[in-house]
């Protein structure tokens, strides 16, 4: 299982964020669904993130293949407020 994207995107307080996912395949290459969680509630397609506040979020994405086996990878999102130079 791979990410799509950074790891981790450096957010400043109000920007949007739009997760780009991750690509998770079985050992025979076909492509498997997974489920993401989101500071560990799980959380359907699209993720979203409030932005509005300074955090660290976590953004897990769990697959499973027809075997049982599981995969995770986890995303941090950080957020942080803008820093103004003098």
């Amino acid at each position: 299982m791979a990410l799509v994207g950074t790891n981790p995107p450096l957010l400043t307080v109000g920007d949007s964020y739009i997760d780009r996912g991750a690509v998770a395949t079985d050992h025979q290459g076909h492509s498997l669904r997974y489920q993401t969680d989101v500071n560990g509630v799980v959380l359907k397609s699209p993720i979203s993130l409030d932005t509005n506040t300074a955090a660290t979020d976590t953004i897990d994405y769990v697959a499973t293949d027809t075997w049982s086996d599981t995969a995770t990878t986890t995303r941090t999102v950080i957020i942080q407020v803008a820093i103004s130079t003098p």
